[in-house]
């Protein structure tokens, strides 16, 4: 059964500045959808982030037939010459990095739909635009799958890392103990940067080679709230959600100390 879904076209012309879209335009048949400003030829990464209802009178489900769930499967990904007929797709869905997916799970009519996706945006072959299209693919549907836009925001990279996040966090003596994570981009990720916040704004940094950072100094029974950010030869990411409230303690052993001591 082949699905035929919704195209996003993604707009990615040569400008001086590096640049990245901010809006998106349903064009006249309701299924495509611009962005605005084009990208540069600068970007490597682009990060989109979409929200989609589900317009269908009943549920839509991303579950592959035949094969492993896999986030791949929920996105077509390719790249378009400077017209579909006179030049091949580069589909680009295998290569592409999901941080969140829908792939295994049904949603009901009405319900939002959500992806988080990098794919790579360098300079296209003589005779391309620099343009993509991504096709959500469900596999429960005939016909065209219907859609509202709830969101679509999108951030680019020039190489620097990207999907930073803090995957763990515990707090402890006076200090929080994190471990983060992230995209290394077009080179190594050569460290990670933290803050943490108390609920006046006061901040605390720290930073780290490796996946796990100790954010010392902290006021024993203030909350704090903590970001991390991942820098590689090229640049820095965008800061990673923050995280759950955090409250040191003014009793008890340091956060390193207390999982030394429970380690057999």
């Amino acid at each position: 059964m082949r699905i035929s879904t919704l195209v996003l076209m993604i707009l990615l012309s040569g400008l001086v500045d590096a640049s990245c879209p901010t809006t998106v335009i349903r064009d006249s048949n309701g299924r495509s959808v611009a962005t605005s400003p084009d990208w540069s030829d600068d970007i490597e990464f682009v990060i989109a982030d979409l929200v989609f209802s589900n317009s269908m009178p009943g549920d839509v489900t991303f579950n592959p037939q035949g094969s492993p769930v896999s986030d791949a499967e929920t996105l077509d990904i390719y790249r378009r010459g400077s017209h579909p007929y006179d030049y091949p797709s580069i589909y680009l869905s295998e290569d592409a990095i999901f941080n969140i997916s829908p792939a295994g799970e049904t949603y009901s009519a009405g319900a939002n739909i959500r992806w988080r996706v990098a794919f790579e945006a360098g300079a296209a072959p003589s005779g391309y635009y620099n343009r993509a299209g991504i096709q959500p693919v469900d596999h429960d549907q005939y016909g065209t799958f219907q859609f509202g836009i709830v969101e679509a925001e999108f951030t680019c990279t020039e190489g620097e890392p990207f999907f930073a996040e803090i995957t763990e966090a515990e707090a402890g003596l006076g200090e929080i103990l994190l471990t983060v994570g992230a995209e290394q981009g077009s080179a190594a990720i050569t460290s990670y940067d933290a803050t943490c916040a108390d609920t006046d704004g006061n901040e605390t940094d720290a930073s780290s080679t490796g996946t796990s950072i100790t954010v010392a100094d902290l006021e024993n029974g203030e909350d704090y709230t903590c970001t991390v950010t991942a820098t590689n030869s090229i640049g820095t990411s965008v800061a990673s959600d923050p995280s759950e409230t955090l409250t040191p303690t003014s009793s008890g052993l340091p956060v390193w100390l207390l999982h030394e001591a429970s380690t057999p």
